[in-house]
């Protein structure tokens, strides 16, 4: 049975690493073990029952210093009767984790200092949930038969379409020199064999045409047990370049990138996006797309109806149209470039600046201070906005001055904080501005934002915003 490993912030971030919560009650977020991959990253895998412990946690269970009952070992345990830690984690997403008293478990530990640990993030479970496991453990090879390295090479086409990439190279080598390498079957897929237990490093070669995140890997192996790794490759392909408003402003906009064939439109891909309207959409499989956008629907008001409940879903797509049919098709190849789109949105929607300066209340400029403006929700509109969430942040400079642009018609907030406070690095209260309410009709230019005292978080702070 795979077990959830788990992410969490604690002092026990080794056995965090290890292991994931032997129950679905906590909220840790996890990821995967197989029982075999459980086993070979353990260095204790017992069942027992337990007798007492030191920490008490909820209703009958315990954590601290925990006397168990050994009733079958399988690894890294002798005699009938042993004490190991299990960290109860109080006051984390995964806490209080602590073992039934008289329950019955399936035990993995991890040893460190001399001693046998289990927290939340181990695969440690009670027996009664324990049959996989059960499965793997009393079907073990003899000890010395060596440990399996197992994993997959997989390439992403969009964000629902995977596929295992064959015969790519995998190379492992070993602390003392030793050195295996096999290749991917027809389904991405790998493994070694019979593997001394060690340290190893596995890496996999791909061609110029693929990117994959930490190619090289350090993984452990351990005896009758298993270690696996994952690639997840994309492509190289890039389509980059500018997206303006009908008067050649920059805006900054998220375009979707979406398939020729698809039936639907589902996007393949998303643009990141600075705020001189450069965008790039990377690792593009080789192939046939529309680079648009959604453009957003009324919203329905609560216990209302929308302007238009048959309204369909409408796109604008390059270059400026929003029949399909007439759009411009991009063909992308392996490792491509394309380069230099200019993609003009829709008319009515034209970009407006907002450029000021932030002062202290005896009128000094400010740096480094966070200034946002954040549309209002699409019910709060009288026009409709061309994304259904916009915020654009950016930062005072030397001289206290900021710039930020929105769109013609839109309501937003207007805000300006930080917590460092000028000649005060070291402290931590929050100084800001109270939001101004702002729709953007035309430019807005020398506006002074005046930040108030000092304040803790979540209190307001008195401002004034106005023209210079």
């Amino acid at each position: 049975m795979k077990q959830p490993r788990c992410f969490v912030s604690a002092i026990i971030l080794l056995a965090i690493f290890l292991f994931g919560p032997s129950s679905p009650t906590y909220a840790c977020s996890c990821v995967q073990w197989t029982a075999c991959e459980a086993f070979g990253r353990s260095d204790a895998v017992f069942i027992a029952q337990v007798l007492d412990g030191t920490e008490p946690v909820r209703d009958n269970s315990v954590a601290g210093e925990v006397r168990l009952l050994v009733e079958e070992s399988f690894k890294g345990v002798k005699g009938t009767e042993i004490a190991i830690l299990v960290h109860s984690m109080k006051n984390t997403s995964c806490g209080a984790y602590g073992l039934t008293r008289n329950g019955r478990y399936l035990i993995y530990a991890y040893e460190r200092d001399g001693r046998l640990h289990v927290g939340p993030c181990s695969p440690t479970r009670t027996l009664d949930s324990a049959a996989e496991d059960l499965r793997f453990l009393r079907s073990l090879p003899a000890v010395g038969t060596g440990g399996r390295v197992y994993g997959t090479v997989t390439v992403s086409y969009s964000p629902r379409d995977h596929a295992g990439l064959p015969s790519i190279p995998i190379k492992l080598s070993r602390e003392t020199g030793a050195k295996f390498e096999t290749t991917t079957n027809h389904e991405g897929g790998f493994e070694f064999l019979n593997l001394p237990p060690g340290k190893y490093w596995i890496e996999v070669v791909l061609s110029e045409h693929y990117e994959v995140y930490s190619p090289k890997r350090e993984i452990v192996v351990g005896d009758r047990g298993c270690a696996s790794t994952h690639y997840g490759a994309s492509f190289k392909g890039t389509i980059t370049g500018k997206v303006v408003d009908v008067n050649d402003r920059p805006a900054r906009v998220s375009l979707s990138l979406y398939s020729v064939n698809a039936k639907r439109e589902m996007p393949e891909n998303y643009s990141n996006r600075d705020e001189a309207g450069k965008f790039t959409v990377d690792n593009v499989a080789p192939g046939s797309y529309l680079l648009g956008l959604e453009l957003p629907q009324p919203r329905k008001k609560p216990g209302g109806k929308a302007e238009d409940e048959t309204a369909k879903q409408e796109f604008w797509f390059y270059p400026g149209v929003t029949d399909r049919e007439k759009a411009a098709v991009i063909t992308i190849g392996l490792s491509q470039t394309v380069p230099e789109i200019k993609f003009q949105l829709p008319p009515q929607h034209t970009v407006q600046t907002i450029s000021g300066i932030v002062v202290t209340p005896e009128g000094l400029p400010v740096d480094k201070i966070e200034v946002s403006l954040v549309a209002e929700p699409i019910e709060k509109q009288d026009t409709l906005p061309l994304e259904s969430y916009h915020r654009e942040t950016t930062t005072t400079d030397e001289n206290g001055h900021f710039t930020l642009s929105g769109f013609k018609g839109i309501k937003y907030q207007l805000t300006a904080q930080t917590r460092v406070i000028p000649g005060q690095a070291n402290r931590t209260e929050m100084k800001r501005a109270v939001p101004l309410a702002i729709k953007l009709e035309d430019d807005i230019t020398d506006l002074k934002i005046v930040l108030g005292k000092p304040t803790a978080d979540g209190e307001k702070a008195p401002a004034k915003a106005k023209p210079q």
